[in-house]
Protein backbone atom coordinates (compact mmCIF):
# COMPACT_ATOMS: atom_id res chain seq x y z
CA UNK A 1 0.00 0.00 0.00
CA UNK A 2 3.12 2.34 0.81
CA UNK A 3 4.10 2.02 -2.56
CA UNK A 4 1.30 2.31 -4.29
CA UNK A 5 0.73 5.32 -2.36
CA UNK A 6 4.06 6.72 -3.75
CA UNK A 7 3.47 5.36 -7.05
CA UNK A 8 0.11 7.98 -7.36
CA UNK A 9 1.43 10.61 -5.30
CA UNK A 10 1.76 13.71 -7.75
CA UNK A 11 4.65 15.04 -8.67
CA UNK A 12 6.17 17.93 -7.36
CA UNK A 13 8.60 18.47 -9.72
CA UNK A 14 7.75 20.22 -12.99
CA UNK A 15 8.01 18.41 -15.88
CA UNK A 16 11.18 20.20 -18.17
CA UNK A 17 9.68 22.77 -20.42
CA UNK A 18 9.49 22.56 -23.99
CA UNK A 19 11.72 24.46 -26.54
CA UNK A 20 9.56 27.02 -26.89
CA UNK A 21 8.75 27.81 -23.56
CA UNK A 22 13.20 28.08 -23.22
CA UNK A 23 13.42 29.99 -25.91
CA UNK A 24 10.51 32.37 -25.08
CA UNK A 25 11.54 32.29 -21.52
CA UNK A 26 15.25 33.38 -22.94
CA UNK A 27 14.31 36.03 -24.94
CA UNK A 28 12.30 38.05 -21.84
CA UNK A 29 15.12 37.56 -19.68
CA UNK A 30 17.39 39.13 -22.24
CA UNK A 31 15.01 41.83 -22.83
CA UNK A 32 14.76 42.91 -19.20
CA UNK A 33 19.12 42.10 -18.30
CA UNK A 34 19.80 44.18 -21.73
CA UNK A 35 17.25 46.90 -20.78
CA UNK A 36 18.62 47.28 -17.30
CA UNK A 37 22.40 47.09 -18.55
CA UNK A 38 21.12 49.90 -21.65
CA UNK A 39 19.27 52.08 -18.74
CA UNK A 40 22.31 52.32 -15.96
CA UNK A 41 24.89 52.29 -18.99
CA UNK A 42 23.13 55.40 -19.97
CA UNK A 43 22.96 57.40 -16.81
CA UNK A 44 26.73 56.51 -15.74
CA UNK A 45 28.09 59.36 -18.08
CA UNK A 46 27.13 62.02 -20.81
CA UNK A 47 27.62 60.07 -24.05
CA UNK A 48 25.49 60.18 -26.95
CA UNK A 49 22.99 58.17 -25.51
CA UNK A 50 21.47 61.05 -23.38
CA UNK A 51 22.09 63.70 -26.15
CA UNK A 52 20.31 66.24 -24.14
CA UNK A 53 23.04 66.10 -21.33
CA UNK A 54 26.16 66.87 -23.68
CA UNK A 55 26.85 70.41 -21.76
CA UNK A 56 26.02 69.62 -18.03
CA UNK A 57 24.49 65.77 -17.25
CA UNK A 58 22.76 66.51 -13.67
CA UNK A 59 21.68 64.27 -11.26
CA UNK A 60 17.85 64.74 -11.80
CA UNK A 61 18.59 64.06 -15.55
CA UNK A 62 21.00 61.05 -14.63
CA UNK A 63 17.89 59.57 -12.38
CA UNK A 64 17.68 56.46 -10.12
CA UNK A 65 20.01 54.61 -12.48
CA UNK A 66 22.86 57.14 -11.94
CA UNK A 67 26.26 55.27 -10.41
CA UNK A 68 24.71 51.90 -11.48
CA UNK A 69 25.97 50.64 -14.20
CA UNK A 70 29.55 50.91 -16.76
CA UNK A 71 29.70 53.90 -19.15
CA UNK A 72 27.85 53.01 -22.71
CA UNK A 73 29.22 54.57 -25.87
CA UNK A 74 26.82 54.36 -29.18
CA UNK A 75 28.57 51.67 -30.35
CA UNK A 76 28.00 49.28 -27.21
CA UNK A 77 24.46 50.71 -27.28
CA UNK A 78 24.48 49.33 -30.94
CA UNK A 79 25.46 45.95 -29.95
CA UNK A 80 22.63 46.36 -26.84
CA UNK A 81 20.32 46.55 -29.21
CA UNK A 82 21.26 44.10 -31.67
CA UNK A 83 21.03 41.37 -28.84
CA UNK A 84 17.28 43.12 -27.99
CA UNK A 85 16.65 42.52 -31.78
CA UNK A 86 17.13 38.99 -31.66
CA UNK A 87 15.03 38.67 -27.92
CA UNK A 88 12.17 40.39 -29.37
CA UNK A 89 12.00 38.14 -31.99
CA UNK A 90 12.54 35.31 -30.09
CA UNK A 91 9.96 36.08 -28.04
CA UNK A 92 7.49 37.30 -30.68
CA UNK A 93 7.88 33.68 -32.24
CA UNK A 94 7.34 32.24 -29.28
CA UNK A 95 5.17 34.23 -27.28
CA UNK A 96 1.92 32.05 -27.15
CA UNK A 97 4.11 29.63 -24.33
CA UNK A 98 4.32 32.26 -22.19
CA UNK A 99 1.40 32.90 -19.51
CA UNK A 100 -0.67 36.05 -20.32
CA UNK A 101 0.36 37.13 -16.77
CA UNK A 102 4.10 36.81 -17.36
CA UNK A 103 3.88 38.85 -20.21
CA UNK A 104 1.88 41.56 -19.02
CA UNK A 105 4.06 41.37 -16.16
CA UNK A 106 7.24 41.74 -18.36
CA UNK A 107 5.38 44.93 -20.60
CA UNK A 108 5.07 46.89 -17.55
CA UNK A 109 8.91 45.61 -16.08
CA UNK A 110 10.42 46.67 -19.15
CA UNK A 111 8.57 50.08 -19.65
CA UNK A 112 9.33 50.87 -15.88
CA UNK A 113 12.92 50.81 -16.64
CA UNK A 114 12.69 52.91 -19.53
CA UNK A 115 10.57 55.45 -17.51
CA UNK A 116 13.64 55.81 -14.90
CA UNK A 117 16.15 55.79 -17.78
CA UNK A 118 17.59 59.42 -18.60
CA UNK A 119 15.80 60.64 -21.81
CA UNK A 120 17.31 58.61 -24.36
CA UNK A 121 19.13 58.85 -27.81
CA UNK A 122 17.11 62.17 -28.23
CA UNK A 123 16.92 65.77 -27.48
CA UNK A 124 12.58 66.50 -28.37
CA UNK A 125 11.52 65.95 -24.54
CA UNK A 126 13.45 69.65 -23.41
CA UNK A 127 12.09 70.59 -27.68
CA UNK A 128 8.24 70.28 -25.90
CA UNK A 129 9.55 72.29 -23.30
CA UNK A 130 11.17 74.83 -25.57
CA UNK A 131 7.48 75.35 -27.76
CA UNK A 132 5.81 75.89 -24.25
CA UNK A 133 8.18 77.76 -23.14
CA UNK A 134 7.76 79.67 -25.80
CA UNK A 135 4.00 80.18 -25.39
CA UNK A 136 3.93 80.31 -21.69
CA UNK A 137 6.96 82.05 -20.98
CA UNK A 138 7.65 84.67 -23.47
CA UNK A 139 3.97 85.03 -24.65
CA UNK A 140 5.11 83.86 -28.66
CA UNK A 141 2.71 81.78 -30.71
CA UNK A 142 4.29 78.64 -31.00
CA UNK A 143 2.58 78.27 -34.25
CA UNK A 144 4.19 81.58 -35.36
CA UNK A 145 7.04 81.55 -33.79
CA UNK A 146 10.44 79.69 -33.36
CA UNK A 147 12.27 79.01 -30.56
CA UNK A 148 15.60 80.73 -32.05
CA UNK A 149 14.17 83.68 -31.53
CA UNK A 150 14.57 83.93 -27.53
CA UNK A 151 18.33 82.54 -27.65
CA UNK A 152 19.14 82.99 -24.04
CA UNK A 153 16.80 80.52 -22.34
CA UNK A 154 18.15 78.00 -20.87
CA UNK A 155 15.85 75.67 -22.50
CA UNK A 156 18.21 76.25 -25.03
CA UNK A 157 21.41 74.25 -23.45
CA UNK A 158 19.29 70.83 -23.47
CA UNK A 159 18.66 71.05 -27.24
CA UNK A 160 20.54 69.24 -29.78
CA UNK A 161 22.61 71.24 -32.22
CA UNK A 162 20.62 69.67 -34.98
CA UNK A 163 17.47 70.36 -33.48
CA UNK A 164 15.26 72.72 -35.26
CA UNK A 165 15.22 76.14 -34.01
CA UNK A 166 13.91 77.42 -36.71
CA UNK A 167 10.78 75.60 -37.47
CA UNK A 168 7.54 76.72 -35.37
CA UNK A 169 5.51 73.73 -33.83
CA UNK A 170 4.67 71.02 -36.29
CA UNK A 171 2.79 68.95 -33.43
CA UNK A 172 -0.80 69.74 -33.05
CA UNK A 173 -2.57 71.28 -30.97
CA UNK A 174 -3.84 69.39 -28.50
CA UNK A 175 -0.47 68.62 -27.45
CA UNK A 176 0.28 72.17 -26.82
CA UNK A 177 -2.49 73.00 -24.72
CA UNK A 178 -0.82 71.24 -21.66
CA UNK A 179 2.01 74.07 -21.77
CA UNK A 180 1.47 76.33 -18.84
CA UNK A 181 1.63 73.86 -16.98
CA UNK A 182 4.74 72.31 -18.07
CA UNK A 183 6.56 75.89 -18.39
CA UNK A 184 5.67 76.24 -14.67
CA UNK A 185 6.80 72.66 -13.36
CA UNK A 186 10.60 73.70 -14.20
CA UNK A 187 13.13 71.69 -16.19
CA UNK A 188 13.41 68.67 -14.00
CA UNK A 189 9.55 67.69 -12.80
CA UNK A 190 8.45 68.81 -16.17
CA UNK A 191 11.27 66.12 -17.93
CA UNK A 192 9.57 63.51 -15.51
CA UNK A 193 6.09 64.38 -16.04
CA UNK A 194 6.02 63.70 -19.80
CA UNK A 195 8.50 60.72 -19.18
CA UNK A 196 5.70 59.46 -17.25
CA UNK A 197 2.99 60.29 -19.48
CA UNK A 198 4.72 58.42 -22.42
CA UNK A 199 5.04 55.88 -20.24
CA UNK A 200 0.80 55.82 -19.50
CA UNK A 201 0.11 56.51 -22.86
CA UNK A 202 2.29 53.45 -24.11
CA UNK A 203 0.87 50.99 -21.67
CA UNK A 204 -2.44 52.05 -22.78
CA UNK A 205 -1.67 51.55 -25.92
CA UNK A 206 -0.66 47.90 -25.60
CA UNK A 207 -3.59 47.32 -23.66
CA UNK A 208 -5.83 48.80 -26.04
CA UNK A 209 -4.50 46.41 -28.38
CA UNK A 210 -4.86 43.79 -26.06
CA UNK A 211 -8.59 44.44 -26.50
CA UNK A 212 -8.82 45.30 -29.57
CA UNK A 213 -7.46 41.57 -30.59
CA UNK A 214 -9.74 40.12 -27.99
CA UNK A 215 -12.30 41.73 -30.19
CA UNK A 216 -11.21 40.44 -33.30
CA UNK A 217 -11.80 37.03 -31.57
CA UNK A 218 -8.06 36.70 -31.86
CA UNK A 219 -4.69 35.44 -28.80
CA UNK A 220 -4.00 38.62 -27.63
CA UNK A 221 -0.49 37.67 -26.47
CA UNK A 222 0.88 37.70 -30.03
CA UNK A 223 -0.63 41.22 -30.80
CA UNK A 224 0.95 42.67 -27.23
CA UNK A 225 4.54 40.95 -27.77
CA UNK A 226 4.89 42.92 -31.09
CA UNK A 227 3.76 46.60 -29.20
CA UNK A 228 5.02 46.17 -25.97
CA UNK A 229 8.32 44.50 -26.04
CA UNK A 230 9.65 45.87 -29.18
CA UNK A 231 13.34 47.91 -28.85
CA UNK A 232 12.85 51.21 -30.93
CA UNK A 233 9.31 51.29 -29.02
CA UNK A 234 11.09 50.47 -25.60
CA UNK A 235 14.07 52.58 -26.48
CA UNK A 236 13.48 55.28 -28.32
CA UNK A 237 9.90 56.16 -28.15
CA UNK A 238 9.28 55.60 -23.82
CA UNK A 239 13.01 56.24 -23.41
CA UNK A 240 12.93 59.45 -24.71
CA UNK A 241 9.43 60.23 -24.02
CA UNK A 242 8.18 61.25 -27.56
CA UNK A 243 4.73 62.83 -28.03
CA UNK A 244 4.32 60.14 -31.01
CA UNK A 245 2.73 58.00 -28.23
CA UNK A 246 -0.27 59.76 -26.89
CA UNK A 247 -1.00 60.15 -30.86
CA UNK A 248 -0.72 56.51 -30.99
CA UNK A 249 -2.94 55.65 -28.07
CA UNK A 250 -5.68 57.75 -29.24
CA UNK A 251 -5.37 56.02 -33.00
CA UNK A 252 -5.19 52.83 -31.14
CA UNK A 253 -8.45 53.24 -29.39
CA UNK A 254 -10.14 54.79 -32.30
CA UNK A 255 -9.16 51.26 -33.95
CA UNK A 256 -10.67 49.14 -30.99
CA UNK A 257 -14.06 51.15 -30.92
CA UNK A 258 -14.14 50.53 -34.66
CA UNK A 259 -13.57 47.01 -34.17
CA UNK A 260 -16.03 47.28 -31.70
CA UNK A 261 -18.41 48.35 -34.31
CA UNK A 262 -18.90 52.03 -32.78
CA UNK A 263 -17.10 53.64 -36.11
CA UNK A 264 -18.99 56.70 -35.19
CA UNK A 265 -17.23 56.92 -32.10
CA UNK A 266 -13.93 55.58 -33.35
CA UNK A 267 -13.81 57.97 -36.20
CA UNK A 268 -14.26 60.79 -33.91
CA UNK A 269 -11.12 59.33 -31.78
CA UNK A 270 -8.83 59.37 -34.67
CA UNK A 271 -9.72 62.81 -35.78
CA UNK A 272 -8.66 63.26 -32.43
CA UNK A 273 -5.53 61.84 -32.83
CA UNK A 274 -4.80 63.87 -35.63
CA UNK A 275 -4.83 67.13 -33.35
CA UNK A 276 -1.73 65.19 -31.62
CA UNK A 277 -0.19 64.30 -35.00
CA UNK A 278 -0.65 63.81 -38.57
CA UNK A 279 0.17 60.39 -38.76
CA UNK A 280 -2.91 59.37 -37.50
CA UNK A 281 -4.36 60.51 -40.55
CA UNK A 282 -3.87 57.38 -42.15
CA UNK A 283 -5.94 55.20 -39.94
CA UNK A 284 -8.76 57.73 -39.78
CA UNK A 285 -8.47 58.02 -44.23
CA UNK A 286 -8.60 54.02 -44.42
CA UNK A 287 -11.38 53.59 -41.99
CA UNK A 288 -13.86 56.16 -43.93
CA UNK A 289 -13.04 54.52 -47.22
CA UNK A 290 -12.81 50.70 -46.12
CA UNK A 291 -14.69 50.17 -43.15
CA UNK A 292 -17.85 48.46 -42.73
CA UNK A 293 -19.97 51.54 -42.10
CA UNK A 294 -18.33 54.50 -43.45
CA UNK A 295 -21.20 56.49 -43.32
CA UNK A 296 -21.33 56.49 -39.41
CA UNK A 297 -17.17 57.00 -39.78
CA UNK A 298 -17.99 60.11 -41.73
CA UNK A 299 -20.22 61.46 -38.71
CA UNK A 300 -18.09 60.51 -35.96
CA UNK A 301 -14.91 62.17 -37.90
CA UNK A 302 -16.57 65.05 -39.10
CA UNK A 303 -18.27 65.49 -35.45
CA UNK A 304 -14.70 65.13 -33.79
CA UNK A 305 -12.58 67.23 -36.13
CA UNK A 306 -15.67 70.28 -35.04
CA UNK A 307 -15.22 69.54 -31.55
CA UNK A 308 -11.22 69.76 -31.54
CA UNK A 309 -10.81 72.57 -34.26
CA UNK A 310 -13.31 74.63 -32.27
CA UNK A 311 -11.52 73.85 -29.00
CA UNK A 312 -7.95 74.68 -31.15
CA UNK A 313 -9.00 78.07 -32.47
CA UNK A 314 -10.40 79.24 -29.09
CA UNK A 315 -6.75 79.05 -27.94
CA UNK A 316 -4.69 79.52 -30.58
CA UNK A 317 -6.72 81.34 -33.15
CA UNK A 318 -5.74 81.72 -36.68
CA UNK A 319 -2.37 81.00 -36.01
CA UNK A 320 -2.61 77.45 -35.82
CA UNK A 321 -2.43 77.16 -39.55
CA UNK A 322 0.80 77.93 -39.17
CA UNK A 323 0.91 73.98 -38.35
CA UNK A 324 0.51 73.46 -42.08
CA UNK A 325 3.20 75.25 -42.96
CA UNK A 326 5.22 73.58 -40.67
CA UNK A 327 4.33 70.06 -41.48
CA UNK A 328 5.23 70.85 -45.01
CA UNK A 329 8.19 72.44 -44.32
CA UNK A 330 9.27 69.14 -42.14
CA UNK A 331 8.54 67.14 -44.48
CA UNK A 332 10.30 68.98 -47.07
CA UNK A 333 13.57 68.42 -44.84
CA UNK A 334 15.77 65.43 -44.20
CA UNK A 335 16.72 63.91 -41.31
CA UNK A 336 20.13 62.64 -40.33
CA UNK A 337 19.17 59.05 -41.82
CA UNK A 338 16.09 57.94 -44.27
CA UNK A 339 15.85 55.45 -46.50
CA UNK A 340 16.45 57.79 -49.54
CA UNK A 341 19.23 59.80 -47.88
CA UNK A 342 21.21 56.70 -47.38
CA UNK A 343 20.82 55.68 -51.09
CA UNK A 344 22.15 59.16 -51.89
CA UNK A 345 25.00 58.39 -50.20
CA UNK A 346 26.05 55.56 -51.87
CA UNK A 347 26.18 58.31 -55.36
CA UNK A 348 28.07 60.16 -53.06
CA UNK A 349 25.69 62.87 -52.18
CA UNK A 350 24.98 63.56 -48.46
CA UNK A 351 21.52 64.94 -49.06
CA UNK A 352 18.48 63.35 -50.80
CA UNK A 353 19.14 63.38 -54.33
CA UNK A 354 15.94 64.26 -56.32
CA UNK A 355 15.66 61.55 -57.98
CA UNK A 356 15.02 59.33 -55.08
CA UNK A 357 13.17 61.80 -53.21
CA UNK A 358 10.55 62.60 -56.60
CA UNK A 359 10.38 58.31 -56.30
CA UNK A 360 9.43 58.16 -52.73
CA UNK A 361 7.26 60.53 -52.93
CA UNK A 362 5.16 58.52 -56.76
CA UNK A 363 6.02 55.46 -55.00
CA UNK A 364 4.09 56.43 -51.51
CA UNK A 365 1.07 57.85 -53.30
CA UNK A 366 0.28 55.59 -55.84
CA UNK A 367 0.63 53.03 -53.02
CA UNK A 368 -1.56 54.78 -51.01
CA UNK A 369 -4.08 55.36 -53.31
CA UNK A 370 -4.19 51.47 -54.43
CA UNK A 371 -4.23 50.14 -50.75
CA UNK A 372 -7.38 52.75 -49.97
CA UNK A 373 -8.87 51.30 -53.15
CA UNK A 374 -8.40 47.89 -51.92
CA UNK A 375 -9.96 48.60 -48.34
CA UNK A 376 -12.88 49.84 -50.30
CA UNK A 377 -13.45 47.06 -51.83
CA UNK A 378 -12.19 43.77 -49.45
CA UNK A 379 -13.11 46.40 -46.08
CA UNK A 380 -9.30 45.12 -44.65
CA UNK A 381 -8.44 48.83 -43.65
CA UNK A 382 -6.27 48.29 -40.62
CA UNK A 383 -4.62 45.80 -43.41
CA UNK A 384 -4.13 48.62 -45.43
CA UNK A 385 -3.29 51.53 -42.56
CA UNK A 386 -0.28 49.37 -42.09
CA UNK A 387 0.97 48.58 -45.46
CA UNK A 388 0.66 52.84 -46.02
CA UNK A 389 2.71 53.27 -42.65
CA UNK A 390 5.64 50.81 -44.09
CA UNK A 391 5.32 52.43 -47.27
CA UNK A 392 5.31 56.31 -45.62
CA UNK A 393 8.56 54.95 -43.50
CA UNK A 394 10.29 53.42 -46.42
CA UNK A 395 10.51 56.74 -48.73
CA UNK A 396 10.21 59.82 -45.88
CA UNK A 397 13.25 61.47 -46.01
CA UNK A 398 12.41 62.10 -42.32
CA UNK A 399 12.61 59.85 -40.29
CA UNK A 400 13.67 58.63 -36.95
CA UNK A 401 13.64 55.54 -35.47
CA UNK A 402 10.65 56.40 -33.03
CA UNK A 403 8.14 56.61 -36.17
CA UNK A 404 7.75 53.02 -35.93
CA UNK A 405 5.41 53.07 -33.57
CA UNK A 406 2.55 54.51 -35.42
CA UNK A 407 2.51 51.06 -37.43
CA UNK A 408 3.19 48.26 -34.76
CA UNK A 409 -0.46 48.57 -33.63
CA UNK A 410 -1.38 47.93 -36.74
CA UNK A 411 0.61 45.46 -37.61
CA UNK A 412 -0.67 43.59 -34.46
CA UNK A 413 -4.04 43.48 -34.98
CA UNK A 414 -3.63 42.72 -38.75
CA UNK A 415 -5.04 40.29 -40.96
CA UNK A 416 -1.81 40.01 -42.31
CA UNK A 417 1.09 37.49 -41.04
CA UNK A 418 3.24 39.39 -43.97
CA UNK A 419 2.37 42.93 -42.37
CA UNK A 420 3.37 41.76 -39.05
CA UNK A 421 6.79 40.59 -40.32
CA UNK A 422 7.57 43.50 -42.31
CA UNK A 423 6.99 45.56 -39.35
CA UNK A 424 9.30 43.47 -37.29
CA UNK A 425 11.58 43.98 -40.51
CA UNK A 426 11.39 47.25 -40.05
CA UNK A 427 12.48 47.40 -37.16
CA UNK A 428 15.83 46.01 -37.83
CA UNK A 429 16.58 48.14 -40.74
CA UNK A 430 15.31 51.42 -38.63
CA UNK A 431 17.33 50.64 -35.71
CA UNK A 432 20.50 50.06 -38.07
CA UNK A 433 19.49 53.01 -40.43
CA UNK A 434 19.33 55.42 -37.16
CA UNK A 435 22.90 54.21 -35.91
CA UNK A 436 24.55 54.24 -39.03
CA UNK A 437 27.11 57.17 -38.95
Amino acid sequence: MEATALTHRPALVRAPRTSAERLAAAGIGGLLVTSLVVAAGAAAYPSRLVPSGRFMFPDWMAGVFAGLGPEMNIVAFGVALGVMLACYVATVRYVTAVPARALVWTVVALHAIFLLAPPLLSTDIFGYLAHARLWSVHELNPYTHVVVEVPRDPINQYLGQTWPKVLAAPYGPLLLLGSPVLAAMGFAAAMWALKAAAVAAALGSVALVWRAARLLGSDPRPAVALVGLNPLWLAWAVGGAHNDLPMVMLMTGGVCLAVASREQLGAGVLAAAVAVKATAGIALLALLLGGPRRDRALVGALAGAAMVGALSFAVFGSDLLGSVSSLLEQGQGSSRQSVPRDLSRLLGSEYPLPLFRHLGTAIFVVSTIGLLAWAARTRRWIDAAGWITVALLATTTWLHAWYIVGLLPLAALSQSPRLRIAAVAMTAAMGVIQLTP
